[in-house]
């Protein structure tokens, strides 16, 4: 039978990955409830409310995250309008993520051969990762629909709920179908995975374009039949219905190309590469930056795109953050700046968090590289380690850089076009990279890690949540001010509202550059593995 002792591989792929997916379906469905409380209590009144109706009206912000509806913007409508595109962009992230892991990645790596070699159906590993993505994405729909009626049952039903909570579960499963469509075509993890996101990204772009043109062009992107359930107004069901449609479309030619493919095989050959590598790829640095390079213009194109979406919306603000004192709250305070400029302050601190994620895999990668046993081919030639991770190191740093520049250039270019008095570049510039020692400190503590405490890597992604949690939420929370200040954010001044604090910066940098010299020398002396 071609799905031959699925039930085992399924209980095998919830064995590996219980702890990433439980810890995805809390970030996910956790933020989704919070935010749908917080939303009440921070557009209180009607006319509030109204205000960011209007506000949201301008092209840019239709652009972003779709048109207003309903004939009046309640809390319910107001939330589902600002909040559905992108939780939907959050669980197809998770169902990319999820389904290249357990196919095409198994199958680069070796690792669905040992399982094929078994009793198994040519289908069973395909067919059981879908079994779990219905099952993770069923989770997200019901308990988010529940959760959401539940804590605010008062304003928001529980039709309009479960319409919003099916409208990301169903969306997630299309992207989980699409990808394994990519999975048969493409032979690489990365090529799927690239493909996936480059699929989700031009979903989202036909959807705005439907938006503000055609609406039929919206009936192109799960994304546009999603939000067209217009969830707590007209509650369209028809649409999630659509969506599954799609999805068992996707999946059954993904199935039916699994089993005509030849194992390790896409139908998409891989180019061929040169037949001779360049004298710079034969260096350590030459290929860190060859592996990295697809990966890294993507964020680029990427961060880009979200300063500039930020910037788009600052020549509306002062009138809307003078009549809501919940959004001030998230804000320094200072009299002598606009509210605007408050504003600003508050995006370069979260595009600068945005753009290590990047930073953080790329110096990561080096310890995804000795796990796998590639590592051994570079230190067998005659490099030294130091070198060897220098090379990681120093990549980083200079995207840390680079992509700091990317997302203050788009803030600037979309703010500047907008604003009645504008900051100049350089000002901008200035404002931003002031948190380059933080994003060095991040590198550092990561580098400290793959070098004296390799198996524990991943907790540098726990801080940099921690710190993008504080810095986004702690003065809506009220948190006490010690939980700033274990991060290095804390530290740095929020140009232009806070005065410069050179000697903050410098410490940063000096902590930075220790732990640095800890990850070399832990990195030079410890066993390596694979």
């Amino acid at each position: 039978m071609l799905v031959h002792n699925t039930k085992r591989l399924i209980r095998f792929i919830l064995r590996r990955d219980r702890i990433r997916l439980l810890v995805w379906l809390v970030s996910i469905i956790g933020l989704t409830l919070i935010f749908s409380v917080f939303f009440g209590e921070m557009f209180p009144t009607q006319e509030e409310r109204d205000i960011m109706a209007e506000t949201l009206k301008n092209h840019a912000m239709v652009a972003m995250i779709g048109p207003v509806y309903g004939e009046t913007y309640t809390q319910d409508i107001m939330y589902a309008h600002e909040m559905l595109l992108f939780s939907i962009v959050s669980v197809a992230i998770m169902n990319i993520l999820f389904v290249a892991r357990h196919t095409r990645k198994d199958e680069e790596l070796g690792r669905l051969e040992v399982v094929m070699s078994q009793p198994v159906g040519r289908l069973a590993n395909l067919a059981s990762t879908f079994v779990v993505a219905i099952g993770i994405n069923l989770i997200i729909a019901v308990l988010t629909g529940v959760g959401i009626f539940a804590l605010n049952s008062d304003t928001m039903g529980l039709n309009g709920s479960l319409v919003y909570g099916f409208s990301l579960g169903m969306s997630g499963l299309c992207y989980a179908a699409i990808t394994a469509l990519f999975a048969q075509v493409f032979e690489t993890n990365l090529g799927v995975v690239g493909f996936s996101f480059t699929f989700m990204i031009v979903s989202y772009l036909v959807r705005a374009a439907g938006d503000l043109g055609s609406e039929a062009l919206s009936y192109l992107s799960p994304m546009g039949v999603a939000y067209r359930t217009y969830p707590y107004y007209k509650n369209n069901w028809l649409m999630i219905i659509l969506l599954v449609l799609i999805s068992l479309v996707f999946a059954g030619v993904a199935l039916y190309l699994n089993s005509v493919r030849d194992h390790g095989a896409g139908l998409v050959a891989s180019k061929p590469g040169r037949t001779h590598a360049t004298r710079f790829l034969q260096s350590p640095l030459g290929l860190v930056l060859r592996i990295s390079r697809t990966s890294t213009i993507a964020w680029l194109v990427g961060i880009y795109v979200l300063g500039a979406s930020y910037g788009s919306v600052l020549g509306d603000l002062d009138s809307f953050f003078e009549t809501n004192e919940m959004f001030k709250l998230m804000l320094p305070q200072n009299a002598d700046y606009t509210m605007t400029e408050q504003f600003i302050t508050l995006i370069l601190v979260i595009l600068a968090m945005c753009g290590l994620v990047p930073v953080l895999q790329l110096v990561l990668k080096i310890r995804g590289e000795e796990i796998r046993g590639r590592n051994e081919h570079i230190m067998a030639r005659a490099v030294s380690r130091k070198s060897y991770l220098a090379c990681y190191v120093f990549s980083s740093a200079i995207l840390a850089f680079i992509m700091q520049f990317a997302a203050v250039v788009g803030l600037w270019s979309s703010g500047s076009a907008v604003m009645d008095s504008p900051l100049s570049l350089g000002r901008m510039l200035a404002n931003g990279l002031v948190y380059m020692p933080a994003a060095l400190l991040l590198l550092g503590i990561a580098v400290f890690f793959v070098g004296c405490l390799p198996k524990a890597s991943s907790a540098v992604w726990v801080y940099l949540g921690y710190c993008f949690f504080t810095e986004y939420m702690g003065n809506l929370l009220k948190l006490p001010k010690w939980t700033k200040k274990l991060t290095p954010y804390g530290y740095t001044p929020k140009l232009p509202v806070d005065e410069m604090k050179p000697l903050n910066l410098v410490l940063i940098t000096v902590i930075a550059f220790v732990l640095i010299w800890a990850g070399f020398a832990g990195f030079n002396k410890r066993d390596l593995e694979g």
